[in-house]
């Protein structure tokens, strides 16, 4: 029996995602972003952080796809 637990594969661009999953991914995605941009800024030197943008963007990239899956797009 397959469960449909939320955030089972979250990086993963299969599958489909209810709304809800969809907004708690955007706001974690708002909420991270927003602490290393400031992390970066506190810190001289800091533009490595930028380096955790790569898996960001990958999660809402995939929570975007697997949203429009559900519009059958």
């Amino acid at each position: 029996m397959k469960t449909n637990a939320m955030f089972e594969r979250p990086f993963s661009f299969k599958g489909r995602i209810r709304r809800t999953e969809y907004v708690i991914s955007t706001v974690i995605f708002v909420i991270t972003f927003l602490f290393i941009l400031v992390t970066s800024q506190l810190f001289k030197g800091g533009e490595f952080l930028f380096l955790g943008m790569i898996p960001l963007l990958w999660f809402i990239y995939a929570q975007g796809v697997k949203r429009c899956h559900d519009f059958g797009k």
